[in-house]
């Protein structure tokens, strides 16, 4: 049963409210509307204290915006059951989970439940940041970048920042049950977070940024603070002496830090921020494969999309026909396939470092491989292989990778399913970063709330913008 089926049978509409409980033998189902989310590329997963809750931020369509389902696995209901979907609901697991412990657990499985409850229409605090968390991870894995510069190029040091503010908001660390999630985000920028905020608290911030940021960098420095106190805790149980240069002086600067970003923000223009300087990249025909090969005629050519879920985000051009190939005959005999696929304009100043992998599936037989490295110009990554006739008469799917361990190629209906996400996810990017252009640019704009138009009609609401969309529709990156 889907998200907008409800309870009522196929057909009727949902009702967010009324939670179905259901046992699997593997799992407790907690299923508002009835129907039971799953992952996939719009409705990201979260991992938490004893199960994950998929969320469904409306990135995919505002029919199902707003949901969240969860699954309990390891026998029991964990505190945040309650902080999510209410003190009802949360009882009818501890019930539910009881009688698989119990001499009749065999006929537990399959048992249902349906509590009513208020958690969508009088959402929780924890409700809507795990929501929003959603969205941001999302955001930070898929940002699209398509080809045309219609999505912000959003700074993940920034949007990083505000997903670990997230994370530390009580109750959330509670419902995550250990610091992994914070380290994620926080992690890769350990190195960073006292530079900013010294710049910060130096040189101050654009009016409209200014408040957010000594609140993003206030919570950065006290995980930063706990991470150097865990470091020496652990040093210490290791038997060292402690007489080095130490941890303790730089605790004791980080807090003064800490406390210089609690007072009065201080705004002024083109300090902390850096105007973002674009060199103009001289607009390129579109080249049509007549065009690769001069002098030689094409035996077959065509395009491709890129699978965002087995390439790193922000490094290539997400459009469904950024990868080009054609093959062509050579004098030797045999034939050549040519593979090339557009880099995003947000890396171009870091190109030399970019590769990729195609991979093009031969039924019966192994794959053909095409390593792709940046061409002269540094607008695509560009390979060749050459490959027999029945290899290119079979040619359907040319995939691209860029990260390690990557799935199978998807092929048939599950890569059209694939690109109708991916397309769908794309209007939502476009949509979103023209509002969030439009509403900062304007004069009259106070606040944040009403940047982005609403998508979710109840108290589960994301409308509100990243800090770092309102810096890409600025123009301004954070100084490195």
């Amino acid at each position: 049963m889907s998200p907008e089926t409800g309870l009522g049978g196929p057909g009727a509409r949902a009702e967010p409210d009324l939670v179905r409980l259901h046992l699997t033998d593997s799992a407790l189902v907690i299923a508002p509307g009835g129907g039971e989310l799953r992952e996939d590329l719009v409705r990201p997963a979260l991992p938490v204290d004893g199960g994950e809750i998929v969320c469904d931020p409306g990135i995919g369509g505002p029919a199902g915006a707003g949901r969240m389902s969860a699954r309990l696995l390891d026998g029991r209901a964990p505190e945040w059951v309650g902080l999510i979907y209410g003190p009802e609901v949360a009882r009818t697991a501890e019930q539910m989970l009881d009688r698989t412990a119990g001499p009749e657990s065999d006929g537990a499985v399959g048992l249902t439940q349906t509590v009513r409850s208020t958690w969508f229409t009088r959402p929780s605090r924890t409700a809507w940041i795990f929501l929003r968390l959603a969205q941001g991870l999302w955001i930070r894995r898929y940002w699209p970048s398509p080809a045309d510069g219609s999505a912000l190029a959003i700074d993940p040091f920034l949007l990083d920042l505000e997903l670990g503010a997230l994370m530390r908001m009580e109750p959330v660390p509670v419902c995550f049950g250990s610091d992994a999630m914070e380290s994620l985000v926080y992690g890769p920028h350990r190195d960073r977070i006292r530079g900013a905020a010294e710049h910060l608290r130096d040189h101050g911030a654009e009016d409209i940024l200014v408040r957010k940021l000594h609140v993003l960098l206030r919570r950065a420095l006290s995980w930063l603070i706990e991470r150097i106190e865990d470091d020496e805790g652990d040093e210490d149980n290791e038997g060292d002496d402690g007489d080095g240069p130490g941890a303790g002086d730089e605790i004791d600067a980080l807090w003064a830090l800490y406390d210089d970003l609690g007072g009065l923000p201080r705004a002024v223009k083109q300090f902390y921020f850096a105007p973002v300087m674009r060199e103009p990249r001289a607009r390129r025909a579109r080249v049509q494969p007549e065009d690769v090969w001069e002098g030689g005629s094409l035996v077959r050519h065509g395009t491709d999309a890129l699978d965002w879920s087995q390439n790193f985000c922000g490094l290539l051009a997400t459009d469904n026909d950024a990868v080009r190939w054609v093959v062509a005959p050579v004098r030797e005999g045999g034939f050549r396939l040519d593979v090339s696929v557009a880099v995003a304009d947000r890396i171009a100043h870091d190109i030399d470092g970019a590769r990729a992998l195609a991979r093009v599936p031969i039924p019966g037989f192994l794959p053909v491989l095409v390593e792709l490295r940046p061409d002269e110009a540094g607008a695509r990554l560009t390979g060749w292989a050459a490959v027999t006739a029945d290899e290119m008469r079979a040619i359907d799917v040319v995939d691209v990778v860029s990260v390690p361990g990557a799935r199978a190629p998807l092929r048939g209906p599950a890569r059209e399913r694939m690109r109708e996400l991916q397309d769908g996810a794309t209007r939502w990017a476009r949509r979103r970063s023209r509002s969030v252009r439009q509403q900062v640019e304007a004069p009259d704009v106070q606040s944040w709330d009403l940047l982005v138009p609403r998508t979710i009609p109840a108290g589960l609401d994301l409308s509100m913008p990243w800090a770092a969309e309102v810096a890409a529709a600025q123009g301004i990156v954070m100084r490195p």
